[in-house]
């Protein structure tokens, strides 16, 4: 299922490069004409995470409507690359995370070579528990978490940016016998990459 929506994706933003600065998409009969400031973002991330006291990857895929360059709205979907020991248990047990979540970006002096982006996503985390372990009374799957962060990006060509930066994932209300806030919580370096059409600057004066 990921892998088909990675696929849609991809031609979405294909679709819509090759028109280039007309925004506008067709798909046989079905057409729109986005405004020429609106761009579709497509946002692959993979953040190194400590979780439940296991450093792990979390690969994610974000879709992004950008307003401007400057404003960025859109859906993010998330997977941990492997399963996580619970750290109350001696056996095989273990869990792995999903999230999906509503995200929004900052993008400060976008057209510069190299700029600054303040993210932050909203969204439900669920965790997958896998082994003998039984859910006990008042464990639940799902939980609300928000995750603020900063990322130094820097546009090389005009249809990508890639970005460095630290976020913060939290996760306030967690009732679970096996796991707490602060096992899920944690601080994120993570990895990005922006595709789209963007108005860098050519340039190699660096500005701040």
């Amino acid at each position: 299922m990921l892998n088909i929506r990675i696929l849609f994706l991809t031609l979405c933003f294909l679709v819509i490069s090759s028109k280039g600065y007309s925004r506008d998409i067709t798909l046989g009969n079905f057409h729109i004409s986005l405004p020429t400031d609106l761009i579709l973002n497509i946002n692959p991330t993979m953040h190194i995470s400590q979780i439940a006291g296991s450093r792990k990857a979390i690969a994610g895929l974000g879709i992004l409507l950008n307003y401007n360059e400057k404003l960025a709205l859109g859906a993010v979907y998330r997977v941990t690359l492997n399963e996580i020991p619970l750290p109350k248990t001696t056996g095989e047990d273990r869990f792995q995370l999903r999230e999906l979540g509503i995200h929004f970006q900052y993008t400060d002096r976008p057209r510069e070579l190299i700029h600054f982006s303040f993210p932050f996503t909203l969204g439900v985390e669920s965790i997958l528990y896998s082994g003998v372990m039984p859910l006990r009374a008042g464990d639940k799957l799902n939980y609300i978490f928000l995750e603020p962060g900063v990322s130094a990006d820097i546009s090389i060509i005009k249809y990508v940016k890639f970005g460095i930066g630290l976020r913060y994932h939290f996760v306030p209300w967690v009732t679970s016998y096996t796991l707490q806030s602060k096992d899920l919580s944690n601080i994120s370096l993570v990895f990005s990459a922006m595709f789209g059409i963007f108005n860098f600057r050519s340039s190699s004066t660096l500005r701040f």
